[in-house]
């Protein structure tokens, strides 16, 4: 059965399927022969991103940012996988996400081979990263985490919800500009992903 952490210290139970095709666990890239490579521990200010104080500055260096969008959840940098995983820690399994139109669990009914994510966009550029994916569970819903890298380092973050119809940097970006001030527009009071 598959956990996600909140950071309030709530559960939520994993999901469904969705299309048929195999499926791609995300992890960090590394040779056989090397152990993998140690990441500097980003801890995220949970007040500020769910204020969204930093969200403006995020949206601004991603919208400057030429990015390159990817079908395949190994794409995700190396670093940005490291976090993912040191955030995971409650589950029994790694952060595991499918690819791009590829089954999952997208409700309470678990097929435990299968993530609870599938990638809907995956930009990366210079200095940031735009990742956005279904999240399965009794209620699917679409998550977005914005990261602000720099030589190996993730020195800004942000998430939250977005709706459906987001599936492109420009439409990503214009949706949390537009609900960036409504009352529980981006989130709620949890944090998860």
């Amino acid at each position: 059965m598959k956990h996600f952490l909140l950071f309030t210290g709530l559960l939520l139970v994993g999901c469904q399927e969705g299309n048929k095709q195999p499926v791609s666990v995300l992890h960090p890239v590394t040779p056989s022969s090397q152990a993998p490579k140690k990441y500097p521990i980003y801890t995220p200010d949970t007040a500020a991103i769910l204020a969204n104080q930093n969200l403006v500055a995020l949206i601004t260096k991603v919208q400057q940012d030429s990015l390159t969008e990817h079908k395949k959840a190994s794409a995700i940098p190396p670093v940005i996988s490291a976090f993912l995983h040191q955030n995971d820690s409650l589950s029994s399994e790694p952060f595991a996400m499918a690819d791009y139109g590829q089954r999952y669990n997208a409700t309470d009914v678990i097929l435990e081979e299968l993530p609870s994510r599938q990638l809907l966009y995956l930009g990366v550029g210079a200095q940031t990263v735009v990742l956005m994916y279904n999240l399965g569970g009794i209620g699917r819903s679409q998550r977005v985490l914005l990261f602000e890298t720099n030589e190996n380092r993730i020195t800004d973050f942000w998430t939250g919800s977005v709706s459906e119809s987001a599936l492109d940097k420009d439409s990503i970006l214009e949706e949390l500009l537009r609900e960036k001030d409504k009352h529980w527009g981006l989130n709620t009071n949890i944090i998860y992903y």
